[in-house]
Formats: C-alpha cells, structure tokens, sequence
C-alpha cells in the first residue's frame, strides 16, 4: 500500500477513534412527541415576533426592516448580542427564531446525539456572523465550529442552476481579522472555532479527527450547490451526524421562489443590464422591460430540488441513506394551528432532523407541488423573492457563456465589494 494511502487510513481511524457507538433510529413515537413538543415550545416564544408583524415584517420576511429602531428594538428584545461583544448584528432572518424551540424539544426528549453540556454546533457560511451571535446568546454553554472562506463564495459547479447575486466573490467579508473577532466576541476559543477556505479544500480527513465530537447541530448557510453538498458529504462521510442530529437550511426557498430563466434571456440583452441583474440581483424596469416581463407574466418555477441547498439536501439524502423529517420551517405545509399559536411548518429556512443513516432514504420535504405553489403565491419573502430575483437556466448542461463572463467582472473588482 502506498504511503499516502497508509497515511489517509490512519486518520480515519483517528477520525473514529473518539466517537460513541451509532445512534438507533429514531421510533415514529419519538418523533410524534417532538412535533408536539416544539409546537407547545414554539407556542410559548412567537409572540417575539409581534402580532402585527408577524408574517408580514419580520417572521418570514427576508431581513429584518432597515429602520434602524425596529432594529434596535429587536436586537434588545431578543438579546442578539450583549453589551460584551465588539460587533451588533445588523439583521438576522425571523425563521432563525425556531431554532431555540426546536432545540429545546430535542433536548427535552433526549434524542441528541450528545449530551447537552458538550453540545457542538456546525455552521457553514457564517459571512459577519449574526446567526451564530443570536445563537449563543440561546446556547451559551454549546461549542461553536465555524466554516468560511470570508473571501466570498466559489464559483458554482458548472451545469447547476445559477441564482442572481450569488455569483463568484459575493459575501466577501472586509474586516481584517473576522476570527478573531468571532472567537472572542462568542466566548474564546474554548467555546469556538473558526476554520479558514473553500470547503472542497478545508474540509479534510484530517480536519475531521480534530472535530469534538458528533453534531448536535448543522446550520447550511452556503447559498450554492456546490457549497453545501461538500459540508454535507464532509459530515456523514466521516460519521459527524447521527440520529438526532438537527439540520437547518437558511436559503431553502430561495431557488424555487426566484423565476427561471433561459440563458439565451441574458444573451439578448445589455451585458451590463445582465451584469447589474445577476449580480445586484434586481429586477429593475429596464432589465424587466429587456426580458419582456410585463404585469402580466407568469413566471416559471425551478422545482424544489433543482438547485441549491435543497439539491445537496436530496443528493446528501439517496448518497448515505439519510431519513430526514421535517421538524419546522418551510418544509411542510402550514397547519392551522390553535388559538394565538401558528404553525411552527413555516418561515423561509427548513429545519430537519435525522431520523435515521443507511436505510431507504428519505429528503423529508412534505409539501406537493400544489402546496408549494400555494405557499410561493401566500408568503412574503417568496413574493419578494419572485419580484426582484431570478434564475438562470444552463438548459445546455454546459457553462452559459454570459454567466461565465459575470463571474469574471466581479472578480475583476466590478461585482459587489
């Protein structure tokens, strides 16, 4: 055997070496009494979000609103980030307030595959941080493992579907030492740690014997395909997930609410109406004009798994086995809910839990395409979404030419800053 092949052997055993034996599944009474659980939880916390901005403003909507006392207001009330840390969110997306309630049942169940005082929670994409801000302010005593390249996203794997804005560079982070920064604000490096790269070249055997233990906790912030397929194939090749393990999607939606358009629409215009379009992500008059999009345009729709966190969700899913089932989030239909309380089945992110590893898989998205197109047509952020965003179709399987010159404009320092 080759040395190096010797050497990858080695550190997967290390890789193992610390774990506790495979979690069962989870039994269908487990999981009936979380639902109930995190109703009853989420039943005691929504009314954070206000009765009269709930659906319209805050929970659901895409940010928070700019207005910089609501902001504030909020981040007193919610406790985002306390006097002690050097940096306030500026906004933070409302479905992230299922979270606690979700976690709490979990917990309350004992169905994490950790104890609690040795929580770790796994974040891929954090750009300024203010996710993982509000959750330590819930989990204060959880350890924090945190994955970025803060140099902006990769470039997408050619033939995906491409959404605007998120081209190559966007999320690009200016500040000097965000690490540090994030490490000392969220408790020091005994609670936290911050790892560096594009997660094709991060993410390694190695890096995965260093890991603390099981997750309790995965939140996919990634935007693009490519992105989030790699932390998860990452996590369950070398067992850092187990039944029990809560996985959370931050742009669920965002593919599907945004139109779907061929690359030839982007060829038959301006480049820099395409370039401002695709990379600002407006759907401004001019380009809407260039498009043909008029007031009465019926927009066309990519599935729910053909692109983005959801295609690697799926793919995750039939590669290892996976049976996911939706705990909360926009990844089943809304219930009617009772008296005061609505449906913890709503939002714009998509909260799962892993019932199970290597049986039949199982993506857990329970909604129909009738239900999801009753869902794009009544929530907020996705009508938002569908006004002002859009995709871009590589219907040829190859890289669309257009696309490919966006991409290098923004690296050339034309794109977003």
């Amino acid at each position: 055997m080759p040395a190096s092949q010797g050497a990858v052997g080695d550190v997967l055993a290390l890789a193992r070496a610390w774990r506790v034996p495979a979690a069962s599944p989870l039994s269908p009474g487990s999981l009936a009494a979380l639902d109930s659980l995190i109703a009853a939880n989420w039943c005691k916390t929504v009314d954070l979000c206000g009765n009269a901005t709930y659906g319209k403003v805050m929970f659901g909507s895409l940010m928070l609103p700019r207005n910089s006392t609501l902001r504030r207001a909020f981040v007193q009330e919610h406790h985002i980030a306390s006097n002690a840390t050097s940096w306030v969110p500026d906004s933070l997306r409302c479905w992230r307030l299922l979270v606690p309630a979700v976690v709490h049942a979990i917990e309350e169940l004992r169905l994490s595959p950790a104890r609690r005082r040795h929580q770790s929670y796994y974040h891929f994409g954090i750009f300024q941080g203010a996710s993982v801000y509000y959750y330590r302010e819930q989990f204060p005593s959880a350890k924090f493992l945190m994955f970025d390249s803060f140099i902006g996203l990769p470039a997408e794997q050619p033939g995906e579907l491409q959404r605007a804005t998120w081209l190559k560079g966007t999320f690009l982070v200016r500040e000097g030492d965000i690490a540090e920064r994030l490490v000392r604000d969220l408790g020091g490096p005994s609670l936290n740690r911050v790892e560096r790269g594009f997660f094709n070249e991060s993410l390694t055997a190695a890096l995965a014997a260093s890991m603390p233990g099981p997750a309790a906790l995965v939140d996919v912030d990634s935007d693009i395909y490519i992105s989030a397929f790699q932390a998860l194939d990452w996590l369950f090749q070398f067992e850092l997930v187990q039944p029990g393990t809560l996985v959370l999607y931050d742009d669920w939606m965002d593919y599907t609410c945004a139109p779907l358009l061929s690359p030839s629409a982007l060829d038959n215009i301006d480049m820099r109406d395409a370039m401002d379009g695709m990379n600002v992500g407006r759907m401004s008059r001019g380009l809407r004009a260039a498009l043909g999009i008029t007031n009465n345009w019926q927009p066309r729709f990519p599935k729910i798994f053909d692109g983005g966190e959801p295609k690697a969700h799926f793919e995750i899913a039939k590669k290892y086995g996976v049976d996911f089932r939706c705990v909360a989030g926009s990844c089943a239909p809304a219930g009617q809910g009772g008296g005061r309380c609505p449906s913890q089945y709503n939002g714009f992110g998509a909260l799962f839990i892993i019932a199970g590893i290597g049986g039949t898989p199982n993506h857990g998205f329970a909604m129909s395409e009738t239900q999801l197109a009753a869902w794009r047509a009544s929530d907020v952020s996705c009508r938002t979404v569908t006004r002002t965003r859009f995709t871009v179709a590589d219907d040829d399987r190859k890289v669309n030419r257009r696309v490919q010159r966006l991409n290098a404009m923004v690296e050339k320092g034309r794109g977003p800053g």
